[in-house]
C-alpha cells in the first residue's frame, strides 16, 4: 500500500501511487474514517483505494496503522493461517479463539436455538431472534412457548417451528416469512445474510395485509 495523490481536487478521478496511476471506478464508500474508491490499476488489476484525510495535529494515521497490520498479516507462515478468528494487534499481538464455554444470553424466549445449545452466535442467529418477536407482535396466538418456563422444552418448540415454519407463521399471506425461516436455517455461523432479500420478503407480506412499514413506533407518537 502506498500513499497517492489526488490530481483533481474538484472531482476524484485518479490517482498517482509509487508504482503506477489508478484511475477510479465508482465510489465504494465514504464517512468518518475517509473514502474508499474501486480502482483500476494502470498496470493492471483493479483495487479498493482508501483515502484518509490529512490533519496536521494527528500524529498517527489510521491507513499506516492498517499498513502495518497487513503487512504483519502477509508475513505469517502458513500453519499461522488457521481458519479461526485472529486479531492482530500492532502493540501486543495475541489471538482470540472462539470459546468453548458459552453462557446463556438473552431472554428464553426469544434466544436462538444456537443459544440453547450453548454456542457462539453468529448473525443467522440474531435474525432468528427477530423472527420470533415478530411472531409475538403480529401473530395473534404470539409465540407457541410463550407460556412455556422449561427451557429444554422451549429449545424443543423451537426446533419444531423452524423445521416446519407454518407452526408460527400459519397464514396464507405470511408465505414471504416461512421462506426467510427457512434460509435462515440452512445458514451456518460464518455465513453473511441476505438483508435485502429479507427486506424484500418483510415487504411484500406488508403490502399483502395493507400494513405500513413507514409508520412512527408507539413511542413516538405524541400523546
Amino acid at each position: 500500500m502506498h500513499t497517492a495523490s489526488i490530481s483533481s481536487e474538484a472531482s476524484v478521478q485518479s490517482f498517482q501511487g509509487a508504482t503506477q496511476e489508478f484511475l477510479v471506478v465508482a465510489d465504494i464508500a465514504s464517512g468518518g474514517y475517509g473514502a474508499v474508491y474501486k480502482v483500476r490499476g494502470s498496470k493492471g488489476g483493479v483495487f479498493a483505494l482508501k483515502l484518509e484525510k490529512r490533519a496536521p495535529k494527528r500524529d498517527h494515521y489510521k491507513l499506516q496503522m492498517e499498513v502495518r497490520v497487513l503487512q504483519a498479516a502477509a508475513k505469517a507462515k502458513p500453519e499461522e493461517r488457521q481458519h479461526l478468528p485472529t486479531l492482530i494487534d500492532h502493540s501486543e499481538p495475541h489471538t482470540l479463539t472462539l470459546p468453548t464455554i458459552i453462557k446463556f444470553k438473552g431472554t428464553v424466549r426469544f434466544a436462538p436455538v444456537t443459544m440453547h445449545k450453548m454456542e457462539e452466535l453468529g448473525r443467522k442467529d440474531d435474525c432468528e431472534s427477530w423472527i420470533y418477536m415478530v411472531v409475538d407482535m403480529v401473530n395473534e396466538n404470539r409465540l407457541p412457548w410463550h407460556m412455556v418456563t422449561d427451557v429444554d422444552e422451549v429449545e424443543r418448540m423451537k426446533r419444531k417451528a423452524i423445521a416446519e415454519p407454518k407452526r408460527i407463521f400459519p397464514k396464507a399471506e405470511e408465505t414471504e416469512l416461512r421462506e426467510v425461516v427457512t434460509y435462515l436455517n440452512g445458514l451456518h455461523y460464518v455465513d453473511k445474510i441476505d438483508y435485502k432479500w429479507i427486506r424484500e420478503m418483510v415487504r411484500r407480506v406488508a403490502k399483502r395485509r395493507n400494513c405500513s412499514l413507514l409508520g412512527q413506533f408507539d413511542w413516538q407518537i405524541n400523546p
